[in-house]
C-alpha cells in the first residue's frame, strides 16, 4: 500500500520536487492516453495516405549506410540486427539462484543451432554486459561494423556473450512470478551481485568449458561486476580481467538542478509517484508512437537537461540507429538505488530503511560495497566529458592495480556508439585481450579447431571413410603401375611369378602392413 509522506520528514525543496514530480506523471499519464485515442482512430487513415504517397513518388535508392542504419533501427529483436551484418546469435536461458529466467546471447558467425554444437568451440570467453535501462541489443547497434566491439571481437576468434539483467526485454520471465507481480520487480543492484552475474558467469563457462571469461561491462554493467567482485571473493577466480567502458560507480548527480533534488529525494516519494514495478513502462508506447525524427530530438533534449550530453560524436545516422534500441525495463527499486548512491556520494547496498534517513542517519548507513577487495585485474576507459564518471573517487574506492585510459572529448554513450570506437576503444581492448591470450592459438588455428569441432560426427566419420579409400585407390595404382613394368623385366624377379604375386611383392613394397 502507499504511503503519503508526512509533512515533518520533507525539506521545502524535496515538496517543490513532489510537486513537479505528480504534475509530471499526472499529465504524462492523461497525455498518453489521450494521443493512444487519437492514434487508434487516425491510424488506418495515416496508413492509406503513406501507401498512397508511395505509389506516387517511389523511394530514391539511398546508400548503403542509410539503408543499413535503418534497417538496424526497424529490427525488432538481436537476431535480426546481427543478421543484418551477417552474425548469428543463439540464445541461451539461465535460471538465477532466486529463480528468474535470463536469456543471454552468444555471438558468432556460424551456422544458427551449431555454435557450440556437438563440442563446445574452447576459444577464448568474452563475456559483455549491459547499463542502466538498456539490454543487449545496445552492443551490435552501430551502422559501421568497425566501431562495433562485440562484432571485431568474433572476427578475432573470441567466443563472445552478451548478457540481460532480470525484468529488462529478453529476461522477464520467473518460476513463481509473473511480471505483473510487484514482487517480481523487487530487485535492487544487489540481486545483480549475487544473483544474475554470477550464476550467468557460471553458466558461460560450464557451456564453453573453460576456466575463465574476460568481462566487458558498460555503464551499469561496470558497477554490477564491482559490486558482484566485490562481495563474492571466488568469483574472481573465474574473471581473469574486468575491462569497464564508461564506469558507473558513484555519480555526484544529475545535470539539471531541480531533476537532481528530485531524485535525490526519499526513496518513499519516488515509490509514491512511479509505483514498485517497472519504471515509465510507458516509454515503449511513446517510441512506437512517435515519428522517428520527433523520437531522437525529445530524447536527445532529455540527455541534454539530465546528463549535459550532446552525442555531437555520433552522426546523425548513428542516433537514429542506436536510440531505437536505447530503452529497455527495470524495477524503480533499481532507480532508487542509484538515487540512493548519488545522495551519500558512496557506493552502497540497497537501504530499506526509508524512514530514519535523517534522525539516525549517525547511527545508522547501509554497508558499502567493499570493492578494495577485488583481485580481479581492471582496466577503467572513461571519457572526459561523461558527467557520470567521478574517476578520482573511484580510483579511490579500488585496489591499487586498476589501471585507466582517458578518451578525450568522449561522453558516456560514445563508448559503445561513437563513430570513433575504432580508433580510440577498440585497439586498446584488442591488445588487452591479446595480452591476457597470448599463449592461446592464432585466429586462423581456432577458427579451423572450431569448424572442426562443429562437424557431426558421422560427418566426420564419413570424411576419414574417404579419405581412407582415395589412399587405398592411390596405393592400387602405384601397384598397377609397378606391376607393368615388372613384366618388361620378368627375369629381375624369377619366371615362376604369376601376376597375382607380382602384385603382392610390390604392394610390400608400398603398405608396410602386408
Amino acid at each position: 500500500m502507499l504511503r503519503l509522506p508526512f509533512i515533518r520528514r520533507l525539506k521545502w525543496n524535496e515538496y517543490v520536487s513532489l510537486f513537479l514530480g505528480i504534475l509530471f506523471v499526472t499529465f504524462e499519464k492523461l497525455l498518453s492516453g489521450v494521443v493512444f485515442a487519437i492514434h487508434i482512430i487516425l491510424r488506418p487513415i495515416w496508413t492509406n495516405y503513406i501507401k498512397r504517397m508511395t505509389k506516387r513518388y517511389p523511394e530514391k535508392h539511398q546508400s548503403p549506410f542509410v539503408e543499413r542504419a535503418r534497417a538496424i533501427h526497424d529490427a525488432d529483436d538481436i537476431r535480426q540486427m546481427c543478421n543484418i551484418s551477417g552474425y548469428n546469435v543463439e540464445e541461451h536461458l539461465v535460471r538465477t539462484q532466486d529463480d528468474y529466467i535470463l536469456c543471454i546471447h552468444r555471438i558468432s558467425k556460424d551456422k544458427p543451432g551449431k555454435i557450440g554444437m556437438p563440442i563446445p568451440k574452447k576459444l577464448p570467453v568474452v563475456y559483455c554486459h549491459h547499463g542502466l535501462l538498456m539490454n543487449s541489443e545496445v552492443w551490435v547497434c552501430n551502422i559501421d561494423q568497425r566501431n562495433c566491439l562485440v562484432y571485431q571481437l568474433v572476427d578475432q576468434g573470441y567466443d563472445v556473450w552478451l548478457g540481460n539483467n532480470r525484468g529488462n526485454k529478453y529476461s522477464r520471465q520467473h518460476l513463481r512470478f509473473d511480471s505483473t507481480d510487484v514482487d517480481f520487480w523487487n530487485f535492487s543492484i544487489d540481486d545483480f551481485a549475487h544473483y544474475d552475474i554470477p550464476d550467468t558467469i557460471d553458466y558461460i563457462l560450464k557451456t564453453s568449458e573453460q576456466k575463465q571469461l574476460t568481462y566487458i561491462g558498460f555503464s551499469q554493467g561496470t558497477a554490477q561486476a564491482f559490486a558482484a567482485l566485490s562481495v563474492q571473493p571466488l568469483l574472481n577466480e573465474k574473471v581473469n580481467s574486468f575491462i569497464a567502458l564508461a564506469p558507473a560507480m558513484s555519480p555526484k548527480g544529475l545535470h539539471n538542478r531541480i531533476v537532481d533534488a528530485f531524485v535525490k529525494a526519499r526513496p518513499s516519494i519516488l515509490f509514491f509517484l512511479f509505483g514498485r514495478k517497472s519504471i515509465l513502462p510507458s516509454a515503449g508506447f511513446w517510441q512506437s508512437i512517435l515519428p522517428n525524427v520527433l523520437f531522437n530530438r525529445i530524447l536527445s533534449f532529455c540527455l541534454a537537461q539530465l546528463f549535459n550530453w550532446s552525442c555531437e560524436s555520433m552522426s546523425p545516422l548513428q542516433r537514429h540507429a542506436s536510440f531505437a534500441h536505447l530503452y529497455s525495463y527495470t524495477s524503480v527499486k533499481c532507480l532508487v538505488h542509484w538515487f540512493q548512491i548519488m545522495r551519500s556520494a558512496e557506493f552502497r547496498m540497497y537501504d530499506n530503511d526509508q524512514i530514519v534517513h535523517d534522525y539516525f542517519s549517525k547511527h545508522y548507513r547501509a554497508a558499502r560495497f567493499p570493492t578494495k577487495n577485488i583481485r580481479t585485474p581492471i582496466l577503467l576507459f572513461w571519457g572526459d566529458s561523461d558527467s557520470l564518471v567521478d574517476i578520482q573517487p573511484m580510483l579511490n574506492s579500488l585496489p591499487p592495480m586498476a589501471e585507466q585510459i582517458r578518451i578525450p572529448g568522449y561522453e558516456h554513450l560514445d563508448m559503445i556508439w561513437a563513430d570513433t570506437t575504432h580508433k580510440y576503444v577498440i585497439p586498446s581492448v584488442l591488445e588487452r585481450l591479446s595480452i591476457i591470450y597470448a599463449g592461446t592459438q592464432s585466429k586462423e588455428n581456432a577458427d579451423e579447431k572450431a569448424v572442426n569441432l562443429h562437424k557431426p560426427r558421422k560427418q566426420k566419420a564419413h570424411e576419414e571413410d574417404l579419405d581412407f579409400q582415395e589412399e587405398e585407390a592411390e596405393e592400387e595404382r602405384k601397384v598397377e603401375r609397378l606391376s607393368i613394368r615388372n613384366k618388361k623385366s620378368k627375369r629381375k624377379w624369377g619366371s615362376n611369378l604369376d601376376d597375382e604375386d607380382t602384385k603382392k611383392l610390390y604392394q610390400s613394397n608400398v603398405n608396410s602392413n602386408i
